[in-house]
């Protein structure tokens, strides 16, 4: 996984032989960080399918991360 900011060595890392997944990586809202988190778990294939099916259900507060 490499921020889009740095999706010019993209290949070089493909080329290393190591999956590359480009994706913005600065979780600067909830909605992002959650999104961020659907693109790891679909990359590493544990999550299939469209991201707008996977969500996230409501956190109790008491797990949410304070920003």
């Amino acid at each position: 996984m490499i921020d889009q900011a740095d999706e010019d060595v993209a290949a070089e890392v493909e080329a290393a032989g190591v999956n590359c997944v480009v994706a913005p990586t600065v979780m600067r809202t909830h909605e992002i960080a959650a999104d961020l988190a659907r693109t790891v778990l679909a990359a590493c294939g544990t999550v299939t399918g469209p991201p707008a099916l996977h969500r996230a259900r409501p956190v109790p507060s008491v797990y949410r991360v304070r920003w």
